[in-house]
């Protein structure tokens, strides 16, 4: 990045006087005991005065600048007459009547470049230029200059940050509400959960984080109810397979598909849990009772039938169909919800 860029970062020109900048300049001033300072800064142009003393205009053209010569040497300029100084015996400001005739600059050294200088003028050349302790403190006050430009660019920064992170919330919040509208509106049933471990790190139970109306009318519970709580809090007989084999895709990272009972709903339901990254996980499922006992039924029906064709005493024969169409009429009655 040319020093010239560097300027950019702070989005400080033309803005409005500050009193911390005019401060520093007047302190310039009186300091090195000229009519004239200025905090100077250049964008490759114009050089643009953030402060001025005893200077009437707001900028000047890049021709007119005797503070690029500090941006280029990157240290303190001090020059007694400047109509004997090849840098800058043709400068406009020179040349013209009343033009100024002793410099000394001191180089604003930001993180970025070197943007500019904090100056003093005079109008009369000064041979002796400036005492040390002069120079030292033009230097110490150029560094002050420069944590003022940084304070600014921390604080831009800062709001660019914030408004980053307002941003982001605001889209994930619409993101969030979009997202709830797509499960709510699902016919199969949600869950979003969060595994608990215990002190080794072990898995021990799972956490309702959200829950559809879905999965309420397919567990039979109150989804407003489910919200924060475990499933062992919810369904204390719950088997161990729905807590833990379902919880197991956090570690695993791979889908988890199941054809499973819920021994105290006395409910089959077929799904899929499926990891989230970190302890997060989703399950999609829906209930397939009937089809499972109409399976069962079915298979009762053909067993029966291998028993009456492989049968030959009647009266075995008679005892193991009555058995079998009993258990074939309980399915059945059970698929029925009767």
């Amino acid at each position: 990045m040319t020093d010239a860029e560097a300027i950019s970062h702070y989005e400080v020109l033309d803005t409005a006087p500050e009193i911390s900048f005019d401060d520093i300049a007047a302190l310039a001033a009186q300091v090195c005991e000229t009519p004239t300072a200025l905090v100077s800064l250049l964008d490759g142009n114009r050089q643009w005065f953030k402060a001025r003393i005893g200077f009437e205009p707001c900028e000047t053209d890049i021709d007119s600048s005797v503070c690029q010569h500090v941006v280029a040497a990157r240290s303190l300029i001090v020059i007694p007459d400047l109509t004997n100084d090849e840098r800058t015996v043709s400068n406009p400001l020179v040349l013209a009547d009343d033009g100024i005739r002793f410099y000394a600059g001191a180089p604003l050294a930001t993180r970025f470049g070197v943007v500019g200088a904090l100056c003093v003028i005079d109008t009369s050349p000064r041979p002796a230029g400036l005492t040390v302790d002069q120079q030292a403190a033009l230097l110490r006050l150029a560094r002050q200059v420069v944590a003022l430009l940084e304070m600014r660019r921390d604080t831009l920064d800062l709001q660019a940050a914030l408004e980053a992170r307002d941003a982001s919330r605001k889209a994930q919040a619409i993101s969030e509400r979009r997202w709830q509208d797509l499960y709510q509106k699902m016919d199969t049933g949600f869950i979003y959960a969060r595994v608990i471990r215990n002190a080794d790190g072990k898995i021990f139970d799972w956490r309702y984080e959200e829950v559809n109306d879905a999965w309420g009318n397919l567990v039979g519970i109150n989804p407003a109810g489910a919200r924060g709580r475990t499933i062992r809090e919810l369904i204390p007989d719950i088997e161990d397979e729905w807590v833990l084999a379902l919880a197991q895709v956090v570690e695993t990272h791979e889908p988890y598909h199941f054809t499973s009972q819920v021994g105290a709903f006395e409910r089959w339901y077929d799904g899929t849990a499926q990891s989230l990254g970190d302890d997060d996980f989703t399950v999609i499922f829906h209930e397939v009772t009937a089809r499972i006992k109409g399976i069962r039924r079915s298979e009762a029906l053909v067993a029966l039938g291998d028993v009456l064709r492989d049968r030959i005493d009647d009266d075995a024969m008679i005892v193991e169909a009555t058995r079998f169409i009993g258990e074939a009429v309980w399915l059945l009655e059970l698929a029925s919800g009767s």
